[in-house]
């Protein structure tokens, strides 16, 4: 038998090298095991990080095409105001993700600052207020079509995008 002595239900070693230490539970149980949760934590993460690339990759995807290769409409002023902030929320998002996985791994990370956080939700709350504006744009186009084609003013959408732009500095 080793010489071993039993501290809160926890049986230590002596003998045992600073280098290699053993902790048995009571029941002589090996409590180094990751837990359940902190399994499916971390797999959120790495999903996160893998949908955040690949939405990454769409929403440049979507802003060069728009940008660059379309004729601009009501509602492509839109789909790019709304590309342009999903694009700002996924990089932080991807950052975020990347931060939490070096954490996991090294524990003397650098903290986030406030900014990332103040522009993580900036870019979510964008994106929001970019939905709901091209959802009021199709009703109106749905019920009033005459009016909508004659009467709207030519530049409301940039108006809008502009002013969906500033709600989040409000809130800030």
């Amino acid at each position: 038998m080793e010489d071993s002595y039993v501290i809160a239900n926890i049986r230590v070693n002596p003998n045992t090298p600073e280098w290699e230490t053993n902790i048995i539970a009571g029941n002589g149980r090996n409590d180094t095991e990751t837990s359940f949760c902190n399994i499916i934590s971390h797999t959120m993460i790495w999903l996160s990080l893998i949908i955040g690339l690949i939405g990454l990759i769409g929403n440049a995807t979507v802003l060069w095409f728009l940008g660059f290769h379309m004729q601009r409409n009501v509602f492509s002023v839109y789909m790019l105001n709304l590309a342009g902030a999903d694009f700002l929320f996924m990089c932080f998002q991807i950052a975020r993700c990347i931060h939490i996985i070096m954490d996991t791994f090294y524990s003397n990370i650098i903290s986030t600052p406030l900014f990332y956080f103040v522009v993580l939700n900036f870019a979510y709350l964008c994106g929001l207020s970019m939905v709901s504006a091209i959802s009021i744009e199709r009703c109106l186009s749905a019920i009033w079509p005459i009016w909508y084609r004659c009467q709207r003013p030519r530049y409301t959408s940039a108006a809008l995008c502009q002013s969906y732009h500033l709600f989040p500095c409000w809130l800030y």
